[in-house]
């Protein structure tokens, strides 16, 4: 992750904030959106729980 380059994307913060929002009020584990070459993808990392 750390070795990518800027490819002249700029993704607003707000947006990515709002996008985490959204899976927190939905329950889902990820979400993504695609908008011409734009792709944004917000997942969260799930932790099992022992029985």
């Amino acid at each position: 992750m750390g070795d990518h380059k800027d490819h002249g994307i700029n993704i607003d913060p707000a947006f990515v904030r709002a996008l985490a929002e959204l899976l927190d009020d939905t329950q889902l584990s990820e979400i993504e959106v695609e908008d011409g070459d734009r792709k944004v993808r917000v997942a969260r990392t799930l932790t099992a729980v022992a029985a």
